[in-house]
């Protein structure tokens, strides 16, 4: 993204030509002629990508930048000069209310000529144009102080021209670029250390050696060239959070060359390069250095792990408003800073709008700066002391409530900060705790944007109950609570422990909330109505409780993962919340508050813990994706009101034999329940509405034989119109779907042993064999063919969300499989449905035929359709939909006539995908799994994929297995010798991450063009990470050694990565570069352009992307791939900005589950190995 500031120029247009003198003989400009004058703005930015800086966005309040307008003669330009240009080098100051003012008034010069506008920064007076001098700093590390510049920013110079314009009263953009070289080294942790805090204590400087550092610029173009002689001596970068980055004069330092110095704890070593090193203008050249301790000696090993060039990146050095301007006081002693400002240096304190400090500070102090320095805006405590009862520390309440504080720059060293510190002050911007800092509060309500939190944070404060909060007073807020400029995704350090009560509650952090692994501690409101968390959930191992309202109402639209060992889940935890998927709860939780999981989006059969003891009102009200059979469990003795309050899919309830209260409305709206089984020899007291909208003549409940007559006249149960003896009979499934062809299918017949059991009742064309027997059977039950004079027409019925059975009428034929006990009156029952249609399982249909070559294959199939579906059109609607969003993006749509494009249906016997606890049978085996995603059975997927005309050549195959369902993201399984199988949900999330966005991503990204993701999970570099989530280097060295891969790299020379021939190609230089981020990291490993459909599932494939996907064609079609055919054919460009924009989080809050849940291709091996007729 381009950092932006805006800033206007308040000029008016004039009719007048030239100049006029004024008495005292000076140049002015007349002014314009009444009516006919232009109002002039100018929207200006510096071309950077902000990575780290969000508190502005490139210049900053006092920036002085110079301006030329240069007159054209007619249509032609005029040539810059040193004066006498329309405007000579015009100052334009940026205030403080974001606009920019000139030295004087400043016009164009009339209605109709159209001007040049040239700017640079920093502010000189050239007496050159096309030789200005210019000399970067040798030692850059020297802050801006007293209104002027520091050395590192004093050492950028930016440039900016605008053709070409016609006066007008529109704003005129002036897009300032870094025309000087950024150098920047990283440390990277390595091995050998204690821990993290041993590595964050060494020492590091560098010296970026071997450049010149004098250059002239020609302003016309704002080319540099290096002059003179190279100093013997470096440049002394500055230190940028922990980076060291140093500007530089364009150059190339040639192999053989020292280029880096690096000293750790007083000990240097020399880097040389063995080729050529670039400092390209406008560009980064980032060093990653490894750091590890050799064990036993101590001693140090430096490693250079990496560089790359790539798009300048923003710092946290230049551009700092506060660091010009401002008070520098020194604190001798704690306690007497007012002392010192009022009596000792006479100040006004009342007028100071920055202050520097410096020496000791206290708590008295905190409180002078709070209620009498009344103008404070910015202070800049990072050389203080701040020490308090033998802690470094920034004390409660210190600046609360100040709402002249906007900027606050924190001691280097710091325990603690704690509750109410800033509360309710109007701080903006990044707020970047410092290294060292173990326990932090005392934001909530300001106006902060993002948050850098150290490596040796421990705890994120909450109550009066954390240890700096006790002796607060006023109000208590969590650390963060309240945060509405907070608008970001969070990355939580490793160290992190506790995270307090209310800490990030009613904030708008937004995206993936990934709690560390060591996390122990979430206290009460922890995260509550952070309605932009998106995505799914682990709770890490350490948490033994989740505390009330911990998530009430966040946007979550993923899998919720409970840990093993969890034991309490308290009233509203998850209440509110759109997690989808199956509800795991582990089998150690005891306690289950009110409300927790409460109005839900969790779908299947829900299993609760056998040690379950508690379970509060409501638990699981409105979770009406619910289904199946619940079973209370046996320490659960009175059943809370409103438990299952609004479960309407819930289809059958076990209630154990100690039950002794079902209270109000406990399954009410449970409309689905068709099966109650109570054990209990006396029937439970229940209330008159505890089954309130439950059919209570439509199905039999199950009691103890001798407690029948009891259940008969007892209040609420005398309702039920069936009431019987349990026995254990039942048919493994009550629901059988098939097609016009004949179907047979076994299932077994549950019956208590030594009683015998018969068929009652069967449609004529349905057979039942054995149909008669004793005890448990296997029996087989036979669906005829159905013939064209044989169809009808039946009707079934669902429930909605609503409640309401809706009822269709379908083609073919119906009825009832009844099993009767026999001289009891107990059955069990099947339903039977047969649907007319053209096609049948097995069924083959071509999509598409070749036009060109060989033909390249692809075939779509279908899972977790049952007859219904298909009968009603539903899967080849599906089929046909991938098949059109796979060809609807380049270059699938140039050489979509390259294609062979196959279906084959195949039948499910359920409809939807199963899970851990509901059981779905699915002809393709798919099923999801938490840890895995979704996966089929890939034995049946090939086979299947054969009865295509594919010679049974899976390898240069792509199958597509398009899955019905819309709960979990896609994923691709690839092998070695190119065989793939792209999963693909259908999602309804909103576009990108719908079903055509699936495709592109999955089956055309992935699937096809073997990528890699380009997403970012992850603030790390890759190199070190060892998240367990995602692959890391290991996994691409993997892929690339297949010839896979090709759109990232491990590397970022622009020579070296898989794209260097398109960085200067003219065709695709303005868009492919080397941007760093992908494969799910921030650093370490590169992409080709700032996005894409692997980044972000936009429809558009990056330029490498689509170079490797045709030469694949190529290569399946028995073609010759060329690179020039390839560039003329590919006329593909990014997108508009306006297609590109991320898709609103409000639009997305609630319902992207595949956004947020996407998963990295899995390797299968070499090739697969199915057997061809499994299907």
């Amino acid at each position: 993204m381009k950092t932006r500031a805006l800033f206007t120029l308040g000029c008016a247009a004039l009719l007048s030509v030239g100049c006029v003198t004024d008495d005292l003989g000076l140049e002015v400009y007349p002014l314009p002629e009444p009516g006919i004058s232009h109002k002039v703005e100018i929207e200006g930015n510096i071309e950077q990508h902000d990575y780290t800086r969000v508190d502005d966005s490139g210049f900053c309040t006092g920036d002085v930048v110079g301006i030329y307008l240069v007159n054209y003669d007619g249509e032609t330009p005029g040539e810059l000069l040193v004066e006498d240009n329309h405007a000579d080098n015009v100052q334009f100051k940026l205030g403080e209310d974001g606009t920019w003012s000139s030295e004087y008034d400043l016009y164009y010069k009339d209605d109709d000529t159209h001007v040049d506008f040239y700017g640079y920064y920093p502010y000189a007076e050239p007496t050159s144009i096309y030789d200005y001098p210019f000399e970067v700093a040798k030692d850059q590390r020297t802050a801006a102080q007293n209104g002027q510049l520091g050395t590192y920013e004093a050492s950028d110079f930016l440039w900016a021209k605008a053709e070409n314009i016609a006066p007008t009263a529109s704003r005129i953009n002036l897009n300032f670029q870094h025309k000087m070289s950024s150098v920047r080294v990283r440390f990277l942790q390595g091995e050998g250390w204690a821990d993290e805090a041993e590595y964050a204590s060494v020492k590091r400087e560098v010296l970026v050696t071997s450049t010149i550092r004098k250059s002239t610029i020609d302003l016309s173009t704002g080319v540099v060239t290096p002059e003179g002689d190279m100093p013997l001596d470096g440049i002394i970068p500055a230190n940028d959070n922990g980076d060291f980055r140093a500007i530089v004069v364009p150059q190339r330092v040639v192999a053989g060359d020292n280029v880096l110095v690096v000293t750790i704890d007083g000990h240097p070593r020399h880097f040389v390069r063995s080729e050529d090193t670039d400092y390209v203008a406008g560009k980064i050249t980032t060093f990653d250095l490894s750091v590890n301790k050799v064990a036993n000696t101590g001693d140090y090993e430096v490693e250079l792990v990496g560089v790359s060039i790539m798009p300048w990146e923003a710092d946290n050095v230049s551009h700092e408003d506060d660091a010009r301007e401002y008070v520098v006081v020194h604190s001798p002693e704690a306690g007497r800073l007012e002392k010192t400002m009022v009596d000792r240096l006479e100040m006004d304190v009342t007028a100071i709008k920055n202050l520097k400090l410096t020496g000791e500070i206290g708590k008295a102090d905190y409180e002078f700066m709070r209620d009498k320095m009344t103008s404070l805006m910015r202070l800049n405590l990072k050389e203080v002391e701040s020490k308090i009862d033998g802690v470094y520390l920034i004390p409660c309440n210190a600046f609360s409530g100040k709402k002249t504080l906007i900027k606050c720059v924190l001691p280097d060293k710091l325990e603690a900060i704690a509750i109410d510190a800033f509360g309710n002050t109007s701080l903006t911007g990044t707020l970047q705790l410092p290294e060292g800092l173990k326990y932090v509060s005392g934001f909530n309500g300001t106006k902060i944007t993002n948050i850098q939190f150290p490596s040796t944070l421990e705890v994120i404060g909450g109550g009066q109950d954390d240890d700096y909060g006790a002796s607060c007073s006023g109000d208590i807020y969590g650390a963060f609570y309240g945060c509405t400029s907070l608008m970001c995704e969070i990355s939580l350090p490793a160290s992190l422990k506790r995270i307090g009560n209310s800490a990030f509650s009613d904030s708008a952090i937004k995206g993936n909330l990934a709690l560390p692994e060591g996390l122990e501690y979430i206290g009460s409101q922890a995260f509550s109505s952070c309605y932009g968390l998106t995505g799914s959930l682990t709770i890490p191992k350490g948490i033994k409780v989740i505390m009330n309202n911990a998530f009430l109402s966040c946007g979550f639209t993923g899998n919720l993962t409970l840990p093993m060992g969890l034991t309490e889940i308290q009233s509203w935890a998850f209440y509110g919340t759109n997690f989808k998927g199956e509800l795991n709860i582990p089998s150690t939780v005891t306690t289950i508050g009110e409300r927790a999981f409460g109005w839900t989006e969790f779908n299947g059969t829900l299993v609760l813990p056998e040690e379950l003891i508690s379970l509060g009102s409501n638990v699981f009200e409105g979770c009406w994706r619910l289904s199946g059979v619940v079973e209370i469990p046996e320490n659960v003795v009175a059943i809370p009101s409103g438990l299952f309050y609004e479960c309407r899919n819930i289809e059958g309830i076990v209630l154990h034999k100690d039950v002794e209260v079902i209270e109000s409305q406990a399954f009410a709206y449970c409309y689905y329940v068709s099966s109650i089984v109570c054990k209990a020899k006396n029937p439970p007291t229940i209330a008159s509405n505890s089954f309130d909208g439950v059919a209570k003549d439509n199905f039999t409940i199950e009691v103890p034989e001798e407690s029948i007559k009891k259940y008969q006249f007892a209040s609420g149960w005398s309702e039920f119109k069936r009431i019987e003896a349990h026995r254990d009979f039942s048919i493994s499934r009550n629901l059988l779907r098939t097609l016009n062809d004949e179907h047979s299918k076994s299932f077994v017949l549950r019956a208590p042993a030594g009683e015998a059991w018969s068929v009652e009742s069967a449609p004529e064309w349905v057979t039942v064999t054995p149909s008669s027997g004793t005890g448990k059977t296997d029996v087989t039950i036979t669906v005829n063919e159905m013939a064209a004079g044989d169809v009808g027409t039946f009707t079934t019925g669902t429930v909605n969300s609503n409640g309401t059975v809706v009822e269709s009428t379908h083609a073919g034929r119906g009825g009832e499989v009844v099993f009767l006990l026999d001289g009891k009156e107990y059955r069990a029952r099947m339903t039977v449905e047969q649907y007319d249609y053209q096609y049948g399982d097995g069924d083959l249909i071509t999509l598409q035929e070749k036009g060109v070559g060989n033909g390249v294959n692809i075939v779509v199939m279908g899972d977790c359709f049952d007859a219904k579906d298909i009968a009603e059109g539903k899967y080849l609607k599906a089929m046909q939909d991938a098949y059109t969003y796979f060809f609807d993006i380049e270059p699938y749509l140039t050489y979509k006539d390259y294609f062979n494009v196959y279906t084959v249906f195949g039948m499910s016997a359920d409809s939807g995908m199963g899970t851990v606890n509901t059981i779905r049978e699915a002809r393709f085996g798919s099923q999801y799994t938490l840890n895995e995603g979704v996966s089929p059975d890939f034995d049946t997927v090939f086979s299947g994929a054969c009865v295509a005309p594919i010679n049974d050549d899976v390898a240069t195959t792509l199958v597509i297995l398009v899955e019905n369902s819309a709960e979990y993201s896609g994923l691709c399984y690839m092998w070695g010798d190119g065989s793939a199988v792209a999963v693909v949900p259908m999602s309804n999330d909103p576009a990108p991450y719908d079903f055509q966005g699936l495709i592109h991503h999955e089956a055309g990204g992935h699937g096809f063009g073997k990528l890699a993701d380009e997403y970012i999970y992850h603030n790390a570099f890759i190199q070190s990470c060892s998240c367990p989530c995602c692959g890391h280097v290991e996994a691409i060295n993997q892929m690339k050694a297949y010839g896979f891969y090709t759109n990232i790299s491990l590397t970022g020379g622009m020579q070296d990565v898989p794209w260097a021939h398109m960085i200067y190609d003219p065709q695709f230089s303005n868009v492919v570069d080397v941007y760093e981020g992908a494969y799910m990291h921030t650093r370490g490993v590169y992409r080709s352009e700032a996005t894409s459909c692997m980044n972000n599932n936009i429809a558009y494939y990056n330029a490498i992307s689509r170079e490797s996907m045709v030469k694949r064609i190529m290569k399946y079609a028995g073609e010759e791939y060329s690179y020039e055919a390839f560039k003329a054919l590919d006329h593909e460009s990014l997108p508009s900005t306006s297609t590109l924009a991320a898709p609103a989080w409000e639009s997305i809050s609630m319902g992207a589950t595949s956004q947020f849940d996407q998963r990295e291709p899995k390797f299968m091996g070499e090739k697969p190995k199915f057997n061809k007729n499994k299907f």
